[in-house]
């Protein structure tokens, strides 16, 4: 079954009459498929090459990237060759130097992409507003990744993800096969993982295509389906025709019992408890808490008890909240400490807050924040930032924060401050 929007026959925005009628019919419930939505799509090859070329560099500097990479549907080893150089030139010459190898199927699923192309991050930041505006931001997080090469289907396999996921397809054709969450409850497949995050262990998937939802989509087409229908990637690929096919994804993901800020913050606590006490090698009394971890306890009870634990809490989750729910963010500055984001960090969509927390104030836009020197017209300021209008109410201090500090300020009214 091929899903349509009802009564939809052209989009030209993604306005708030849209949405309403999307979470009313298909938000966390059935999958969809709009044809062409936008005049012009959402990105293009050359700026996800672009980023893919970005993504294989912070690599080879031995930073976090989150990754899938398959050659002949296994998991790939020496990642290094396998990421796009600046010598390919394009992504068709990318993949076809990964095949000369002698490979006949290729996957890249590249996530976090809104780090490496602050274009991927306004795309999705403007795809995706209408929607936030009407069922808030995740409790997860929203992130973008892409899938592209050269395969028959997803070497994952059929599974789940924690997301509820919009893919707009850059080159296609691009398939994807769909089950309802209780499909495989009686069909004695082995699934391994937990909550939303599953997969089928079968070797063949050809038994269940004849039950399987089809949403097939052209370049330019949007794909949606829910976070608990299980999903498998199929491509009509021959080596001969070297017809390879790339999606741009962007993933509204809920929350999982190992996502939340608390988390992360009591989990960073554990690390430099743990760094302090290294040395502990042995505990002789097995029927008795080893002091060490009275120790711990005591620390944490005090530390999480505190209000600057909680006015810390309350600054990292204004700073999420500004970032749309991205948890991975661009960078502020390139090596060199020059702003290189100058005027393209923060979009039409991003405003920004001004927040005291505790005694000092802060300005929180794009997933950051800093503190401020309190400025008697700084919050009429902000308020016309907001609107898009320019001021003439800011002091030096504050505006040349603004002007510097990771582009507040759109380039238009920048011009005018």
């Amino acid at each position: 079954m091929d899903y349509k929007l009802d009564h939809i026959e052209e989009i030209v925005h993604f306005n708030h009459e849209f949405w309403l009628r999307f979470v009313k019919n298909h938000w966390t419930k059935r999958p969809l498929k709009i044809e062409n939505p936008f005049s012009e799509k959402i990105t293009d090859e050359a700026t996800i090459f672009s980023a893919l070329k970005e993504a294989g560099k912070s690599f080879k500097t031995k930073e976090h990237v989150n990754f899938g990479l398959w050659v002949d549907g296994h998991t790939a080893v020496n990642y290094g060759r396998l990421f796009a150089q600046d010598s390919d030139d394009n992504l068709e010459n990318y993949l076809k130097r990964i095949l000369s190898s002698g490979h006949d199927e290729f996957c890249y699923a590249q996530f976090n992409m809104q780090c490496y192309a602050l274009d991927l991050w306004d795309a999705a930041k403007d795809f995706i507003k209408g929607l936030i505006e009407i069922v808030g931001i995740p409790a997860g997080e929203l992130d973008t990744d892409i899938f592209l090469g050269c395969y028959k289907k997803t070497p994952r396999g059929i599974h789940t993800d924690a997301a509820e996921t919009f893919m707009h397809v850059i080159k296609g054709p691009k398939t994807i096969a769909l089950w309802p969450k209780e499909y495989f409850d009686d069909k004695y497949v082995a699934i391994a993982g937990e909550g939303l995050n599953k997969t089928i262990l079968v070797d063949e998937i050809e038994p269940y295509m004849k039950d399987a939802i089809i949403l097939k989509g052209n370049t330019g087409d949007m794909l949606y389906w829910p976070a608990s229908y299980w999903h498998i990637g199929l491509h009509d690929y021959s080596v001969e025709a070297f017809d390879y096919s790339l999606a741009f994804n962007i993933g509204y993901f809920h929350f999982q019992k190992e996502d939340g800020i608390v988390r992360d913050m009591v989990n960073d606590l554990f690390d430099t408890l743990s760094r302090e006490h290294m040395g502990a090698t042995s505990i002789k009394n097995l029927l008795a808490i080893p002091p060490l971890e009275k120790i711990t306890q005591k620390m944490l009870q005090t530390i999480i008890g505190s209000h600057q634990f909680l006015e810390e809490l309350e600054q990292n989750w204004l700073k999420h909240a500004s970032g749309f729910g991205f948890y991975e963010l661009p960078r502020l500055c390139n090596k060199n400490g020059d702003t290189a984001l100058s005027y393209r960090l923060r979009n039409k969509n991003d405003n920004v807050q001004l927040k005291k927390v505790g005694e000092n104030y802060f300005l929180f836009t794009s997933g950051y924040g800093k503190i401020v020197e309190w400025d008697e017209c700084l919050e009429s300021a902000i308020f016309d930032l907001n609107a898009g209008r320019s001021t003439k109410k800011l002091s030096l201090e504050i505006k040349s924060l603004l002007l510097s500090w990771h582009s507040i300020v759109p380039v238009d009214i920048a011009k005018s401050i």
